[in-house]
């Protein structure tokens, strides 16, 4: 399976009903399928967009899916 279709299947998942919404970490780890750990690193290199509202941090999956093409190996 290619990159490109791994993402349009990301893309397709829900996660508890949130589909294009504002998504937790548990959320966004398992649609990612890495562990909460993972995201963390993954925030932290910048490699993540992210909201922080307070102490929540919050994902926009449309963002997440968009970054995550700046990582595709053709």
């Amino acid at each position: 399976m290619t990159m490109q279709n791994k993402i349009d299947r990301m893309h397709d998942l829900t996660v508890d009903g949130a589909s294009d919404g504002l998504l937790n970490k548990r959320q966004v780890a398992v649609k990612l399928g890495v562990s909460k750990r993972t995201v963390d690193m993954w925030m932290r290199a910048k490699r993540l967009p992210y909201v922080k509202l307070g102490k929540s941090v919050r994902f926009y999956w449309p963002d997440v899916l968009e970054k995550l093409q700046a990582f595709r190996v053709n």
